[in-house]
């Protein structure tokens, strides 16, 4: 007894079979998590190194160099970047795809562990992360309150930051902004020389004498005593009592006598603002597996709570960026558009199959095989993203390709005079080779992908896994549940016109008809004699060739992933080098008072005195405003990549002295410039005559912007 006859005869384990895979099925999707694409970090490791105070030369010397050689030795390492900036070295390493990366980092690290020492003591221990576009930044917070100064600050570090970093899925919360309390020690020069000091003996003094450690225990017959040395300062008096050394007559000196302290406010390296007004900007960052909708949701939930807690305190916040909700509408826009193709199928398949029991039968195929894909996807750890959602949109026309082949022939044994299990089971007997090979040539297409290695497979293996299973899903609907059905409920039926429905059909076969007939003689035309079959495959000739055109000419462009239209971009400011935070602050102020002048701005989120480019640095000549607009295609109509260069042209006119950039924020939520040339030379100096002669040349390349070299001046 074959799979079919089972299903006939004995239906109560198909029947259970797909009610525990509905029942999967179900629980699987509410259960998935929900990103915009697919994981498919790169094998990329970056190594960030920060020396204090060094030029970028120095740094290229002391600490680039050394890194590269040590790390060149490796295995698969294909391609290594060096940037080296003041106060920091960035090092990029490419790793083949085959590569393990994890190992790779411990290895990187042993290598960085044995070059250490060769380091200036002012080099930071480096830093090596895998590259990951799960560690960008989810969702970003505005807040602001009645209190200020370090209260605020305080209250934020100490209260609320540790209250969201504990929710599930957040992996580090960074707070941007704000006015942090510092204990100045003002030293007086002349009384250092009058008392024969140094800045190196006092700052020594101060940093042995804030100290907790412990000593040891004391062991006596009655028991034991830990003693620890408590000489962390507890008060500004502690610190103004300190001996720091001794006169000539041996008498003290306290820190008081040649210095004045005072508790006051650190002085600020990074302004925040959302909207023109001043706040303290959260950074919030997940897991790497983490549900990033799933995690918005607790930090949205948290933050009414927060505002509750410390009502007293005035506390506001403002989300002023949330990847969560552009992944979420992108999602459910996907899932909305596969409604109506289920809708779509189901209309063609009751045009051509005339029986709305029929018709019913077949697209049952879709649901059954869809849900059971589900369970494939939490089986495997795969989410519900863009591709793998456009996967099933895709198999929805294949689904019900195995269903109606099977069922038209049952309907034709119907016909026959046949009864329903007979004809049922015959059907699917007779046509069982047909329905496989119908399936085998959609897998043939998709099944390589997944075995193989690179990038772009990585990407897509979601897509192809979604696509197979739920074809493989719907062979098997086809042998088990669809011939079930038609032995119960098939019916040999036939529209004969007699009400609007029956007409429509009717009209609908004759339109088919129509063109069936027009299309047979267009083939009778192309094969009358030879003129016209060399027309004929002129013309077919013209339009196979001219296809690609359309692409060799840019008719139709090419990008690793479309940027898309989320209505963000980011605006960076740079003054000159010897620009101070407050001249920063001024010029970023006019550009804020311009841009809320905008009709098409929504909103926006400043940071001065660092950028999503500086690796963490602070640098108080460089300023970032991150612009949210209007939704497009509603109340505007310019795209977001026009607008931002419309906008980097205006300001430039209004901000004399200052270099403005504008890119669009793309569908993954990255900023970057589409197109990179890497010059390689014997020296620095030759590179630079060729960086302008190649600078020249992309001037005139037509949608060219913004040519900027990697190469800065240096400070003054």
């Amino acid at each position: 007894m074959n799979i079919t006859a089972l299903s006939i005869r004995r239906p109560s384990l198909i029947i259970v079979i797909f009610a525990v895979l509905t029942f999967m099925g179900v629980a699987s999707y509410f259960s998935l998590p929900i990103e915009m694409v697919p994981k498919f970090n790169p094998p990329v490791v970056t190594v960030v190194t920060v020396y204090p105070g060094a030029s970028p030369s120095e740094v290229e010397n002391a600490v680039s160099k050394p890194i590269e050689d040590a790390v060149s030795s490796l295995e698969g390492i294909e391609q290594i970047q060096i940037s080296s900036q003041e106060n920091i070295s960035f090092v990029s390493l490419e790793m083949g795809q085959e590569i393990n990366v994890d190992k790779a980092v411990q290895e990187i690290q042993r290598k960085l562990n044995q070059v250490q020492s060769v380091f200036p003591k002012e080099v930071r221990t480096p830093v090596v992360n895998k590259f990951a576009l799960d560690e960008l930044p989810v969702m970003r917070l505005a807040v602001a309150g009645n209190t200020t100064g370090t209260v605020f600050y305080d209250l934020i570090k100490n209260r609320v930051v540790p209250e969201i970093a504990q929710l599930k899925g957040v992996a580090q919360v960074g707070i941007l902004g704000g006015e942090e309390r510092e204990i100045k020690i003002n030293i007086s020069s002349q009384r250092l020389e009058q008392y024969g000091l140094s800045l190196l003996q006092v700052a020594q003094a101060v940093q042995t004498a804030n100290l907790d450690f412990p000593t040891g225990k004391v062991t006596g017959a009655e028991g034991q005593l830990r003693i620890r040395l408590a000489g962390k300062f507890l008060s500004l008096d502690d610190i103004r009592n300190l001996v720091v050394g001794k006169s000539r007559f041996g008498s003290s000196i306290f820190l008081k006598d040649i210095a004045e302290i005072q508790d006051g406010i650190r002085d600020p390296e990074v302004i925040c603002r959302t909207d023109g007004l001043p706040a303290l900007g959260l950074v919030i960052r997940k897991q790497g597996d983490a549900n990033a909708v799933d995690m918005a949701d607790l930090i949205l939930a948290k933050i009414k709570t927060l505002e509750q807690t410390y009502a007293a305190q005035g506390l506001r916040f403002q989300v002023v960026a949330n990847s969560s909700t552009f992944t979420k509408a992108a999602t459910d826009a996907v899932i909305h558009d596969l409604f109506i193709a289920v809708l779509l199928v189901a209309l063609v398949m009751l045009l051509f199959l005339h029986s709305l029991r029929n018709a019913f039968i077949v697209l049952v195929s879709i649901p059954t095989s869809i849900v059971s894909t589900f369970v494939m996807m939490k089986l495997f750890g795969y989410s519900l993203n863009l591709l793998s959602l456009l996967g099933l949109s895709l198999a929805i026309g294949i689904l019900v390709d195995d269903a109606i082949v099977v069922i038209e022939n049952i309907y034709r044994h119907l016909e026959m005079g046949k009864n329903r299990v007979q004809a049922s089971y015959d059907g699917r007997q007779e046509i069982g080779f047909t329905a496989i090979s119908i399936t085998l040539v959609d897998v043939v297409i998709f099944l390589p992908l997944i075995f193989s290695i690179g990038l772009v497979p990585n990407l897509l293996r979601q897509f192809c896994m979604t696509v197979l299973t739920s074809t493989m899903m719907s062979l098997f609907v086809s042998f088990t549940l669809v011939p079930w059905l038609t032995s119960r409920f098939a019916k040999a039926h036939r529209f004969q016109g007699k009400n609007l429905g029956g007409q429509v059909v009717l009209q609908f076969e004759k339109f088919i008809e129509w063109l069936s007939d027009g299309f047979v003689s267009a083939l009778g035309w192309a094969l009358r004699d030879g003129k016209t079959k060399l027309v004929t495959l002129f013309i077919a000739g013209t339009l196979f060739f001219g296809s690609f055109l359309l692409l060799t000419q840019g008719f139709i462009g090419n990008a690793f992933f479309d940027t898309g239209e989320r209505g963000e971009f980011l605006l960076q400011i740079e003054l000159p080098k010897d620009a101070s935070l407050s001249q920063t602050n001024a010029a970023t102020k006019k550009v804020e008072d311009w841009l809320r002048q905008q009709p098409d701005v929504v909103r926006m989120f400043t940071t001065v005195g660092t950028n999503s480019k500086s690796f963490g640095q602070n640098a108080p000549y460089v300023a970032e405003i991150q612009v949210f607009l209007t939704e497009f295609g509603e109340k505007r109509d310019v795209p977001t990549a026009v607008y931002a260069r419309q906008t980097k042209i205006k300001l430039e006119e209004i901000v004399a002295g200052a270099r403005i950039s504008a890119s669009p924020v793309d569908i993954l939520g990255l900023s970057f410039a589409p197109v990179e040339v890497k010059l390689n030379g014997p020296n620095l100096d030759s590179l630079l005559v060729l960086s302008e002669r190649v600078e020249a040349i992309m001037s005139e390349v037509p949608g060219c912007v913004e040519i900027t070299p990697t190469v800065e001046g240096g400070n003054p």
